[in-house]
């Protein structure tokens, strides 16, 4: 269920890009970085994050000057993240207007040496239905079960499936 709350202000916040956000986005957008797609404040969890590239599992954080005085906050916020399989990168506005090849440069090895998959998800739409049958045998006068389940992709078109015994 998508919290439209987050939804709501990450769209405003997409509005009200910064400057130094609006430098950046601008070597990111229509992956420009080494063919990564990267989305701009995208709602991940209870946050709302500067930049993430789904293909890499990377999030980019730009902090102004009011983040010097956050940094336990921070420091959880990356920590959660984590847990849901995020890596966070930081880096102050500062750097980025000073040296922005460089920031550029540190996201791309982040990225990882692979390119994303040559076969990327359709851009727009509603993307795809991913089908799954499960048959398993149970104890049952038929011996064999099945379940199909249908999970639409949503905008980031990843899935995680833990499987236990």
């Amino acid at each position: 269920m998508r919290n439209t709350v987050l939804t709501d202000r990450a769209k405003r916040l997409r509005a009200e890009a910064t400057r130094v956000e609006g430098l950046l986005w601008g070597r990111l957008r229509n992956r420009q970085l080494g063919d990564w797609k990267w989305r701009r404040q995208v709602a991940i969890g209870r946050y709302i994050a500067d930049f993430a590239c789904v293909e890499a599992f990377l999030l980019i954080e730009l902090d102004g000057g009011q983040h010097s005085d956050a940094t336990a906050y921070d420091e959880r916020r990356s920590e959660e993240l984590a847990q849901l399989g995020w890596r966070v990168m930081r880096f102050w506005n500062h750097e980025v207007l000073a040296d922005i090849g460089a920031v550029c440069d540190q996201i791309y090895r982040s990225c990882g040496s692979e390119a994303p998959s040559p076969n990327p998800l359709p851009r727009g739409g509603e993307g795809f239905i991913l089908t799954l049958v499960i048959a398993s045998v149970a104890k049952q006068p038929r011996g064999l079960t099945q379940t199909k389940i249908e999970v639409p992709l949503g905008c980031f078109g990843a899935m995680r499936l833990a499987m236990t015994r």
